[in-house]
Formats: structure tokens, sequence, C-alpha cells
């Protein structure tokens, strides 16, 4: 079996920020790769799209490992907690539902406010055990990890919402799903057909969507929003390093330095409220189609 100790200290932490941070300099820097020469009907726009759908599928990639690592380190219903959490991950699939209802219902994750008795008799918050594991002693912080708590609560509440629709992951993941379909939206005048308003959808993908039950066909295009994407990933990576180095510390403090130095990650609702707002015009338009003999 793979020891909690080992497990912790060999994830890799950042590999959102990695890949996120790769990702944006190929987006400010992809003209200057020279892949003309290497793939065959090249095109800059279409390399482009490639990154930015990257982007977004890092984005929800670190969405769905914020829920593994979330609900694998939850007591079970007896409050027993799990020390063997790569079992738990690679046996367990991911509550759908229950990410859901974190979705719906913001005050679902309330919970995390209960009190457990934890070992050596500490008794504190689930939610400390969860994000500030290891760390119970410093109590002269215990109000800003409680408020920071309840930002985190918020923030997995926007996470499963953005999440709990699987059809777009689903469609970056197989990439031929993925169109390039439309350019620009206008709207004109019903009797004039003039312009009144329109705008650019360049950077956006369009996905299939067929439901069988109702039959309805659907086309919904979706704006990249680089920005937000990567800031919603550096929320998601804080969120996993709280989950997992504090665990690494206290598991392998024998083997760290006396002198080790760590960082706290302290959240903020207003800081989290900065990070998903918007920087495009219009975020999806969804087109369907239903057969009238349905």
């Amino acid at each position: 079996m793979l020891s909690p100790a080992l497990y912790f200290s060999k994830f890799q932490i950042n590999y959102f920020d990695y890949k996120q941070n790769s990702l944006k300099y190929l987006l400010e820097n992809y003209t200057k790769m020279g892949l003309d020469k290497t793939i065959l009907e090249y095109n800059d726009k279409d390399y482009e799209t490639a990154i930015r759908s990257d982007i977004r599928q890092t984005y929800f990639q670190a969405i769905e490992t914020v829920f593994e690592i979330f609900f694998a380190l939850l007591p079970d219903s007896n409050g027993k907690t799990n020390d063997r959490i790569i079992e738990e991950i690679t046996t367990s699939e991911l509550p759908y539902s229950k990410i859901r209802e974190i979705a719906q219902n913001e005050s679902y994750l309330d919970f995390l406010d209960k009190k457990i008795v934890y070992s050596n008799n500490i008794t504190t918050s689930l939610g400390e055990f969860l994000f500030y594991y290891g760390l119970f002693y410093m109590e002269e912080i215990s109000k800003e990890f409680e408020e920071s708590i309840k930002a985190i609560k918020f923030a997995l509440h926007i996470l499963a919402n953005e999440f709990s629709d699987r059809k777009e992951y689903n469609s970056y993941k197989h990439g031929l799903r993925i169109l390039p379909a439309l350019k620009e939206l206008i709207i004109c005048d019903a009797d004039t057909m003039q312009e009144e308003y329109s705008w650019s959808l360049k950077n956006s993908m369009t996905f299939y969507s067929y439901d069988k039950k109702t039959k309805e066909t659907s086309f919904i295009t979706k704006t990249f929003d680089s920005e937000r994407d990567l800031r919603m990933t550096s929320i998601c990576s804080n969120i996993i390093w709280n989950m997992i180095k504090f665990r690494d510390v206290a598991y392998n403090r024998d083997k760290k330095s006396k002198d080790y130095q760590f960082a706290i990650p302290i959240f903020g609702i207003n800081e989290i409220k900065d990070a998903i707002k918007t920087d495009v015009k219009i975020q999806d338009i969804k087109y369907s189609l239903t057969p009238d003999n349905n």
C-alpha cells in the first residue's frame, strides 16, 4: 500500500499552475512557434482556439481534482477519517449528485462547520480538518482560518456550478465535437433588417449535444474567457495546496529541515468574487431543434 506520507509528499501539487502558465505563454507567443513548418495546413486561428480550449479543459480538470481530493478526505458516516486516500480516489466514482447539490444549494456545505474530535482529543471544525490540517495549534490565526473556510465554501459552490453540467467538459475531452461555428452575433431591426447590435464571437467554440429522451438537438456556443479560466484555476490550485501540503508537512515533519517554511493560503470572499467576474460580453448561446412529432 502507498503510505499517506509518501503520497502527500510526492503529489504534483503545482501541476495545474505549471500547465496553465505554459499555456498562457503559448497564447501570448503562438505566432512565434514556427509550427507552420511542421503541421499540414497550419492556421494561426486554429492554433489559438486549440490553446484556449486547452486552458478551459485544464480548468475543468483542476475542478475535478479539487472534488476528488475533497470527497476522499471526508470522514465516513461513522466519523472515521481515511488515510488511504490514493485507494479511495482510484476505486471510487466522483459523486456527481453531491456536486450538483453543492451547486444548487450554497448552504449544503454548512456541514463543514461541524465540530469533530481528532487525535489527541483535539476539537476542530471539519472544514479546518480538511483545509488546515495539522495547524490546529495556531490559535492566534484561528479566526482567519474560520473566515477563509467560509470563502472556500463559496468557491466550492461556484466550482460545482461550473462543473455540474458535464456536456462542455466532455466536448473538450473529445475534441472532434468542438466546432468553430459562429464568428459574430448580429441583431437586426425586424422591419428594415438594419444592424442594431453586434458581438464578436471569434474566440469561441460550439459543441453539439443530443438528448435521447426529448430528441432535442442543441448547438451550444461558448465564448472563451481565458483570463478568467486562469484565475479560477489558481483558486483550485490553492485549495488543492491546502488539502495536500499541510498533510505533507504533518506526515513528514521528521523529514523536513528545522527551518522549513511553507505558505498558508488564506482565502477571501471578495477576492473570489473578483476572480469569477467575466471578461467577455457574451458567455454562451444555445440553439436547439426539436422534432414536431416528438
